[in-house]
């Protein structure tokens, strides 16, 4: 490929904002990427402040997948022992057994956010996906 600038010059890369092919007298190396001298150099410096920018919001939202999940299964857990808990103590009330039906909702709770702690879990993130 030659400079899109100067014909027969070898080009030693493509500008990372318009793909046009530079030369070493028309290159300008920012790091990342290169640059057409003078006419692509703040597009081309914006294309890299954005990706560096994506990788570090992704970075973090893993942190936050993982904190979700950790909440998800939290809830499960409490909203389980909670209905069993009522259940257990209700049943042994001879006389109020209709209250043990209070645990049922949390029972249901507990396995409604089971189910979404492991399917988010099993989505991947940081998890293996053969966990289903």
């Amino acid at each position: 490929m030659d400079c899109f600038e100067h014909e027969g010059r070898a080009a030693v890369g493509t500008c990372r904002s318009c793909g046009k092919g530079v030369c070493r007298s028309c290159a300008v190396d920012l790091g990342r990427g290169l640059a057409c001298a003078g006419r692509c150099e703040p597009h081309v410096r914006a294309v890299i402040a954005m990706l560096e920018q994506s990788a570090r919001i992704q970075s973090l939202s893993g942190g936050m997948l993982s904190a979700t999940r950790t909440l998800w299964r939290g809830v499960s857990w409490v909203s389980l022992l909670v209905g069993v808990f009522v259940v257990v103590w209700a049943l042994r009330l001879p006389a109020y057994r209709e209250i043990s039906l209070l645990g049922v909702p949390f029972l249901v709770l507990g396995f409604i956010t089971w189910r979404v702690a492991r399917r988010a879990r099993a989505t991947g993130l940081g998890a293996p996906s053969s966990t289903a």
